[in-house]
């Protein structure tokens, strides 16, 4: 019987971790909850990893803008980050990809982005504002803005390789 408790116990955990983290098997939605698509997105404010200094998602206006959400404790975040830096180096020309460190402490999330070794610009969500705003549940979550700053489209959950890139078009 402890045998029992103990296996429904564990899954009940791993249901819960993989829920906080998107889970694997996640499909996509049009756009955010409160942010309908072909509407701007949310005027929030973060912190550049790199300077310190403030920003708003009117930084990134006049390319079209990838807003990966990540924590160093989600496995699925650190495991399409590698897919994320080849797209950006792809791609970064023509499409602006943003890590967006949400939910975690800085210095995890600093010791992380210099051992992953990514050359997109990486964002420190600042009370977490910008994952509320776009009503974000689990991580990973993948916003994507046109060119103008408006909401084209979500992914909740995992995105990785080829997926990235027809997300993106």
């Amino acid at each position: 019987m402890a045998k029992a408790h103990r296996l429904a116990a564990s899954l009940v955990v791993l249901a819960l971790v993989a829920a906080a983290c998107g889970g694997v098997a996640s499909s996509p939605a049009p756009s955010p909850s409160g942010a309908p698509t072909g509407t701007p997105a949310p005027e929030v404010s973060f912190e550049y990893f790199e300077t310190g200094t403030t920003g708003d998602l009117s930084d990134f206006v006049g390319k079209p803008t990838v807003l990966n959400f990540w924590a160093s404790w989600c496995p699925a975040c650190i495991a399409e980050m590698p897919d994320f830096e080849a797209q950006h180096v792809m791609h970064g020309d023509k499409v602006q990809i943003i890590g967006v460190n949400s939910h975690d402490t800085r210095d995890r999330a600093v010791r992380f982005v210099d051992e992953t070794g990514v050359t997109y610009p990486i964002i420190e969500d600042l009370d977490d504002n910008m994952f509320e705003a776009f009503q974000g549940f689990g991580m990973p979550v993948t916003i994507f803005l046109d060119a103008d700053g408006k909401v084209v489209g979500r992914f909740d959950g995992g995105l990785f390789g080829d997926d990235i890139e027809d997300k993106m078009r």
